[in-house]
């Protein structure tokens, strides 16, 4: 049998042609009493704007609308890293999950801020925040931020988002404490340099 006689008989065997792949929507609970979580989100479209290559996103990285990527660019324009002649507009969706809400970060993570914030509003609660605090204490931030990043994926909490000051300001943008929960889609891996995905990243040398 040959290659087309066989892909054929494969579609008579299960009824026509291969089905579109099954995907989850708002639309399936239309009519029914239960509904997704409103605290939990789909997967959201971001755009990350850098000025150096790197493979793997950092801990409590920033993403926005493309307009801010594109506002920080030109923002660190006489960074060193501009020296270099690279641009880079990268675009990635935050894994679906919880998003907790804060006030405008758009800084360099600060953890003590963070913390705070959170446990005001009650995403964390004090016992969430001890392992933080020790690690604060020992002058550790690499660790605190990782202890921050546990406690954040043992509530379920995938993305910190805020509105936005700077960078399209008003927009809303969002820190993303695990690398993670940055993918390529809906199914893609994790990462950030030019090793292909769902969406081609933009470069403006």
């Amino acid at each position: 049998m040959n290659r087309r006689a066989l892909i054929s008989a494969l579609r008579r065997a299960v009824g026509g042609k291969p089905k579109p792949r099954f995907e989850v929507t708002q639309d399936m609970f239309a009519g029914t009493k239960w509904a997704p979580p409103a605290h939990m989100s789909e997967p959201t479209q971001v755009f990350h704007g850098t000025r150096t290559k790197f493979d793997q996103f950092d801990p409590f990285s920033h993403f926005g609308t493309k307009r801010a990527a594109t506002d920080r660019l030109k923002q660190t324009k006489d960074s060193a890293e501009s020296a270099r002649g690279m641009r880079r507009v990268l675009q990635r969706r935050i894994a679906p999950g919880r998003f907790a809400t804060i006030e405008d970060n758009t800084g360099p993570a600060d953890i003590e801020d963070l913390m705070q914030q959170l446990w005001r509003r009650g995403d964390l609660d004090e016992r969430d925040l001890v392992p933080v605090r020790e690690a604060m204490q020992w002058g550790d931030d690499a660790l605190a931020k990782s202890r921050l990043q546990k406690a954040l994926n043992e509530k379920g909490i995938v993305a910190l988002k805020y509105k936005n000051a700077v960078e399209d300001p008003g927009s809303t943008s969002f820190i993303v404490p695990d690398p993670r929960n940055i993918t390529y889609g809906m199914t893609g891996l994790a990462g950030a340099g030019g090793m292909g995905g769902a969406y081609r990243d933009e470069f403006d040398r």
